[in-house]
């Protein structure tokens, strides 16, 4: 584990990499900087921690290609598109979003091709995810909620027609927002709660919802 305290400023270029292994973890607690036209790219299966307030000065994008994003701030991210997964092989790497030290409310945009987890923090403490801002899916994705409840709140839309989404988890995941994938939700562990009649995914009668499991609701 790396920590990099309140005292030092980190200023990303226009493509930065970091290639964390299994079991590393890198966390910035101060400002990280990044313009509207840059890409921080994470890979190779460990953690970058964001604890900062990064409201003013992160934007652009953050693409987890390989291995966790860990957000100890609300704003942690700034204002820029989370990006989770590679976008040439969906679902193909395990890729997750880490709520840190409390609950956490993010209002980013997110991209999710094929995959997303999300895990305890190093305390081994279940904080909840809230996903305020929207949600695209460009391919069939699968979600293992591992960590506390995970609820969207803005929009999930789809980029092909027929999405299918699976979900695997320990605690409750929330739809709130519109839920706009139309190929169905199925349940292989787990609830899933739908908040209102908008909340509901599209698509034929008959065909939206299976339960794999005795476990799922």
């Amino acid at each position: 584990e790396i920590y990099f305290d309140y005292s030092i400023m980190l200023q990303l270029p226009t493509e930065s990499y970091f290639d964390l292994g299994y079991s590393t973890e890198v966390e910035f607690v101060g400002p990280v900087a990044q313009s509207a036209t840059s890409t921080l790219h994470i890979q190779d299966g460990g953690t970058l921690l964001l604890s900062g307030d990064n409201s003013t000065t992160l934007e652009g994008t953050i693409l987890v290609q390989q291995g966790a994003l860990g957000l100890g701030h609300d704003d942690a991210a700034g204002s820029a598109t989370i990006e989770l997964g590679d976008p040439e092989n969906p679902g193909e790497e395990y890729v997750a979003l880490i709520a840190v030290d409390y609950d956490r409310t993010i209002s980013n945009d997110v991209i999710i091709h094929g995959y997303l987890a999300t895990e305890e923090d190093d305390f081994d403490e279940e904080n909840e995810l809230n996903l305020a801002g929207n949600v695209l899916l460009t391919a069939d994705t699968r979600i293992d909620n591992f960590g506390g409840l995970l609820t969207f709140e803005g929009i999930i839309s789809e980029t092909t027609p027929g999405t299918h989404v699976t979900i695997d988890s320990d605690e409750p995941v929330i739809f709130q927002g519109i839920t706009g994938f139309t190929g169905g939700l199925e349940m292989e562990n787990g609830v899933a709660l739908f908040a209102d009649i908008t909340s509901l995914p599209a698509g034929p009668i008959g065909t939206a919802f299976t339960a794999s499991s005795t476990d799922s609701y």
